[in-house]
């Protein structure tokens, strides 16, 4: 899952403030997040994230 977070504009274009990548193949506390889900299908897990840089998702992503 890639959640992406964006700035709100009336005027223009809304901007890419970052994103964070919470899966399979993701490392950290997004691991960790991750596999607190799978094990407890029927609990909501709340966890808060750091957003990263688009561009380093990006590049993570097109690794796999």
């Amino acid at each position: 899952v890639v959640v992406t977070v964006l700035d709100y504009d009336k005027i223009g274009k809304n901007d890419a403030i970052g994103k964070v990548f919470i899966g399979l193949n993701s490392t950290g506390t997004e691991q960790r997040h991750w596999s607190d889900t799978l094990a407890n299908p029927r609990r909501p897990i709340a966890q808060w994230h750091a957003l990263k840089p688009e561009e380093d998702i990006d590049a993570e992503l097109s690794k796999k």
